[in-house]
């Protein structure tokens, strides 16, 4: 393995290795400081061994990691992948199992919700009362 890549943070290092078969593997290095693991990322179990300040963080093994940054307290890694981060992102789940992208209004009618989603809305816009709401990121158990 080669290392092709490293993070250094303020209580933790990361370094990213390439095996002969061009596969990535993400370690965490680091001393325990007081009660506190400083290595982040790795199973609290892999961080008992006082002994071995580095340890491989496994959970990335089969993703092409495109960047990570080891921080103060945090990790972050960005992973490439074919789904995007906003992929079903603004998905509403309504009552009668009818599922809505992107903005959603909904008022109260008496004791029942009443939901217009946004490819209803030209049509029904003028059903929306005086108050009423709208989001776009959903909220869960809303029905």
């Amino acid at each position: 393995m080669k290392a092709v890549s490293i993070s250094c943070g303020n209580n933790h290092s990361l370094v990213l290795f390439e095996t002969d078969k061009q596969q990535q593997v993400l370690y965490s290095v680091g001393n325990k400081i007081g009660s506190e693991f400083a290595h982040l990322g790795p199973s609290e179990e892999l961080c008992e061994n006082e002994d071995l300040p580095f340890r491989e963080i496994s959970v990335f093994n089969d993703r092409k990691l495109d960047d990570f940054l080891a921080h103060w307290n945090a990790s972050i890694t960005i992973m490439n992948g074919s789904k995007q981060a906003t992929e079903n992102l603004y998905v509403h789940k309504l009552p009668e199992n009818k599922v809505s992208k992107g903005l959603l209004h909904f008022f109260k009618k008496g004791d029942k919700w009443t939901f217009i989603p946004q490819e209803e809305y030209e049509a029904r816009k003028s059903e929306l009362p005086a108050l009423s709401f709208a989001i776009k990121c959903p909220i869960e158990d809303i029905a």
